[in-house]
């Protein structure tokens, strides 16, 4: 799995002489920034790049996701979101994003699961409680659907 990142993120590395942990801060910096002004393709390129150096940090991950999204690319997204829940499993912000990037690409059994995690998290939050329940209603009804069908 890391072995496909990493080759994306070759893909679209900035090229810099030499990786410091200062280049990986200001990447974040310009990648936020490019986000700022909805750019996502260039804010895409730097979390990638930062990505390169720290490629186990889950914060990164999720702004990359959220480029990703940005662009249409909600399977791209789901990947990286799904990664950061994996470096992340105690924060709330990347389940939530998955679960409603899952929702958005029609994942709805895979919502499922996410939301009830996001649900969990963040301690019975309600906007997310009610769309875990409304994601139950859709499971319900295509089982009930498919069982109907003859």
């Amino acid at each position: 799995m890391l072995n496909s990142l990493h080759k994306t993120f070759r893909k679209f590395r900035i090229p810099r002489s030499r990786h410091r942990k200062s280049d990986v801060k200001k990447w974040i910096a310009d990648g936020m920034a490019a986000m700022k002004e909805r750019e996502w393709g260039t804010a895409e390129r730097y979390f990638v790049s930062a990505l390169e150096r720290e490629d186990q940090n889950g914060r990164i991950l999720v702004q990359l996701a959220h480029a990703q999204k940005e662009q249409g690319r909600l399977a791209d997204a789901v990947k990286s979101y799904r990664k950061a829940v994996n470096l992340l499993p105690d924060d709330s912000d990347p389940i939530i994003h998955l679960a409603y990037a899952l929702k958005n690409s029609g994942e709805i059994e895979d919502s499922d699961g996410a939301f009830s995690t996001a649900v969990k998290l963040t301690r019975g939050d309600k906007n997310l409680s009610n769309e875990l329940a409304q994601i139950k209603i859709l499971l319900a009804a295509k089982r009930k659907s498919f069982i109907l069908k003859p």
